[in-house]
């Protein structure tokens, strides 16, 4: 039972992220089921700390260490080379451990899996695989490797590499991905170019799953160590990891003899990390660097103005209201009900985001396949809110702390509604920061928190995004919500990794519903993620729809191979 391939509708996940931190320990293994708000989610602390869509709070580091002199800057116009600017920093490159939006999609340029996912249109393609899995049973499905792949450091990709790479992602103990595969129970080489993947259980979301395991090199990590590995990397992808400076820059050369669907047309890429906004919008207009990732929402207008191009996708990324159920008052469904439906939507829309972002009409954002328009819309009701309180025993309204993840835009999203539930009688003081706010989460003393999170830099299926915030660790360990309501949404979970088709769509679609009554955990809006390029560099750019920025797709000016994307 594999979802269909065309599309992006049967897949995974945000911290965008699935997993399941098994402990109350903040630096314990990495969680095994999908959850996350910041950037970092190895741990319990990665959960919060982790700020998703490039927004981290990183000290401006030089602009353009990665960049060479005038004559040979890799941003110069019509040159192979190009430099771009991120907004975070990254982590370790390893594939089992990478862990920030960063790696993850620097990744998607060093490695490869059997199948992967265009986080541009979130369809997936063959990579590694000459063709989709062919079906010999519920639980197996055979593999055949694409001809004459080779790894960077010249030897050729074998089924034996993928066998190691499945049950190192599935199995290592170190392995944050592991979360989002459990029913992927291991693989076996038929021949030196053939592989058979084994599932614990029948599942629908194979092809999902694959786009999660990138293959590595055996005998090359066997003989470096995993540490070593996770700092210099060797893939199979269409371009060569050179050097990495943290807090600086990373260095990409195009791979000789990479022979896959996605070939590189640029001979050298730095990405440089530029955590300013003003500062990344600056270099661009400068043409310091060629392309840059997350400008600020007021400032797309002048970029625009100024001859360069933009480009907004919807995503999952995400401002959330959490609250604490562990609390009398946030244990009343009518409470939180009542503080949504004192939000305008709309407006923080407009104020917050300047009309770049979606007010929620479900936890799914609703360009994803699986968006179910829920029957409860909160809209803006500010009567009907303090009417819920008031049934509540709460008749003069409700005061508490509001924890705020510490962005430009997540701070005025916390602005616009601590306004607005004023108008409702409800009394929020804001605490605005980062890792100092996060003892009072791990301990359960917190009253509230507005967070951002997008785990769909780990996939697209519904059922990864739904479980980053619903499966067991966020409940049980960050927002402290133990209902029936709770468990139902676990065991259709469950029932959607299990079938497909109709089934599964239904499944999804009462997940969503159950959510939406709940709201322990809820959006106030899905913000659009906007990537800006100058095409005096650049025919084509590809702007994705999670954080981070692919130059895999980019073409430079003056190419046969142009055209606008």
């Amino acid at each position: 039972m594999v979802a269909e391939h065309t599309g992006p509708a049967a897949h995974t996940g945000s911290p965008g992220r699935t997993g399941s931190p098994g402990s109350a320990e903040h630096d314990g293994a990495p969680p095994p089921h999908p959850y996350g708000v910041g950037r970092r989610l190895t741990t319990r602390r990665g959960l919060l700390g982790w700020a998703a869509g490039g927004a981290g709070a990183l000290a401006a580091t030089p602009l353009l260490s990665g960049c060479g002199s005038a004559a040979g800057s890799p941003a110069a116009a019509g040159s192979p080379a190009t430099t771009v600017a991120l907004s975070d920093n990254f982590g370790p490159f390893d594939p089992i451990t990478a862990t920030t939006i960063e790696s993850v999609v620097l990744n998607y340029h060093v490695f490869e899996g059997l199948i992967d996912i265009d986080q541009s249109d979130r369809k997936l393609f063959l990579a590694l695989a000459e063709d989709w899995p062919r079906r010999l049973s519920d639980r197996r499905y055979r593999v055949r490797l694409r001809a004459g792949a080779r790894f960077h450091d010249g030897t050729p990709v074998r089924a034996r590499d993928v066998v190691y790479s499945v049950h190192r992602t599935r199995h290592a103990k170190t392995s944050f991905f592991a979360q989002f595969i459990p029913y992927v129970e291991g693989a076996e080489a038929v021949d030196g170019r053939t592989v058979d993947i084994v599932l614990s259980e029948p599942s629908g979301l194979l092809h999902q799953a694959l786009t999660q395991i990138r293959v590595v090199p055996e005998r090359h990590v066997e003989r470096v160590g995993d540490e070593a590995f996770g700092t210099r990397p060797v893939g199979s992808g269409p371009y060569a990891f050179q050097e990495a400076q943290t807090n600086r820059s990373v260095r990409m050369r195009r791979a000789p003899g990479y022979n896959g669907p996605r070939p590189g047309r640029l001979e050298r890429a730095t990405f440089s990390i530029v955590s300013d906004s003003p500062v990344r919008i600056s270099a661009l207009r400068s043409g310091d660097v060629a392309a840059i990732e997350a400008p600020s929402d007021f400032d797309l207008g002048v970029l625009r103005d100024a001859g360069l191009r933009v480009r907004e996708r919807p995503g999952l990324l995400m401002s959330f209201l959490m609250v604490n159920c562990a609390r009398r008052v946030f244990a009343d469904v009518r409470v939180r009900r009542a503080l949504h439906y004192a939000i305008d939507n709309e407006r923080v829309v407009e104020l917050a985001f300047a009309g770049h972002a979606q007010a929620p009409t479900s936890y799914l954002p609703r360009d994803h396949p699986a968006h179910t328009r829920v029957s409860r819309q909160y809209g803006h009701d500010p009567a009907k809110a303090r009417r819920l309180l008031a049934e509540a025993g709460h008749p003069d309204g409700l005061s508490f702390k509001l924890q705020v993840y510490d962005t430009a835009w997540n701070r005025a999203v916390a602005t616009v509604i601590q306004q607005q539930w004023a108008d409702a009688g409800i009394k929020a003081e804001l605490l605005v920061g980062g890792e100092n706010l996060y003892s009072g989460v791990y301990g359960g003393t917190y009253e509230a928190m507005l967070g951002i999170a997008d785990q769909s830099v780990f996939g697209w299926d519904a059922n990864t995004l739904l479980s980053w915030h619903y499966g067991d660790t966020w409940p049980e360990q960050l927002f402290y919500w133990s209902a029936p309501e709770r468990d139902e949404i676990l065991r259709l979970l469950a029932a959607a990794r299990g079938t497909e088709g109709r089934e599964q769509r239904t499944a999804w679609a009462r997940a969503q519903e159950v959510i939406a009554e709940q709201v322990p955990l809820y959006p106030i809006a899905h913000r659009d993620v906007v990537t800006a390029y100058d095409p005096r560099h650049y025919a084509r750019f590809s702007g994705l729809s999670v954080g981070g920025l692919d130059v895999r797709g980019a073409v430079p000016a003056g190419s046969a191979a142009g055209g606008r994307r």
